[in-house]
């Protein structure tokens, strides 16, 4: 699960391409989007099968079926948010953080991962999601604001392991949308977190999602594609001398951070799936022996 109570830190995009390159490796991988903005089937390059999010409403206040989208991706199947669940808000469950968990039970078997992008500001879905959730990946931009926010989240989600989900992991914070060449911003985000976190456990990751209007929106979410995608689109676009000849307003932008950008969430990936691997085996009492 993606977790901020904070907008635009990256938490779809996270999502998305996570989900992406797990599935890539050949899992079986369910997305579900409880964002109201439903960001993610752009990102998938479906807005046109979605719903709006209207399966995640109904499966809210009706405990009707979800019916993912299938095969978005190869093993990658989603279910989509959208308008529709910040136009009817005030219909979701208030007593009852349970029904997400009823509405993926019957999917649960055919997938080896669930990735759940939770909304800010509706708190009956971040609570849902948080309540059905294993693990949680924060992820945050690195001003003094956003980073004071965590607390928040912190508070948050101790009251759903207290009251709802005692199972539920932190996995750790990630660090978003900033220029890598920012050290020393990066470097004095890494050490307030580190002050906030003290000795809970939680890590900050190593891996940073860098800022690309370019790479992270043009070429990206606004073409359907992922980060991994649009790299190989850049990797095999014509050289700048020759895009100058053709029309300004066909010719698609390529940018240099495509690659970089790519690479990210590749780091990101490998970091977070090593510790959720980690954490499942343990739960499961398995050892290095076998």
């Amino acid at each position: 699960m993606l977790f901020n109570g904070k907008g635009g830190v990256g938490k779809s995009s996270i999502a998305a391409n996570l989900a992406g390159l797990v599935a890539l490796g050949g899992w079986r991988v369910l997305v579900v989007d409880l964002d109201k903005q439903g960001n993610l089937a752009r990102d998938f390059g479906c807005m046109n099968a979605s719903d709006d999010g209207e399966g995640i409403l109904r499966a809210a206040i009706s405990d009707a079926a979800l019916t993912p989208i299938m095969a978005i991706r190869p093993h990658l199947d989603f279910i989509p948010g959208g308008r529709k669940l910040r136009e009817a808000v005030e219909l979701l469950p208030r007593d009852d953080l349970t029904w997400l968990d009823r509405a993926l039970n019957p999917l649960s078997d055919d997938y080896d991962l669930v990735v759940i992008d939770s909304p800010p500001g509706i708190w009956q879905l971040q609570d849902a999601a948080a309540a059905v959730a294993g693990f949680v990946l924060v992820p945050t931009k690195v001003d003094d604001a956003s980073v004071d926010g965590l607390a928040e989240v912190a508070d948050e989600l101790t009251m759903i392991r207290e009251q709802y989900n005692p199972d539920v992991t932190v996995l750790g914070v990630v660090l978003t949308l900033v220029g890598s060449r920012h050290v020393r911003v990066i470097r004095r985000a890494r050490e307030r977190l580190a002050g906030l976190l003290g000795d809970t456990g939680v890590k900050v990751y190593d891996p940073v999602i860098r800022e690309s209007v370019i790479a992270g929106i043009e070429g990206t979410r606004n073409m359907g594609r992922l980060a991994h995608e649009y790299e190989a689109v850049a990797a095999n676009a014509s050289p700048w001398w020759k895009r100058l000849r053709t029309d300004a307003d066909e010719a698609e932008p390529v940018s240099k951070a495509a690659g970089g950008l790519a690479q990210d969430y590749q780091d990101l990936t490998d970091a977070v799936m090593h510790d959720v691997i980690e954490h499942l085996t343990a739960r499961a009492g398995i050892t290095s022996d076998g």
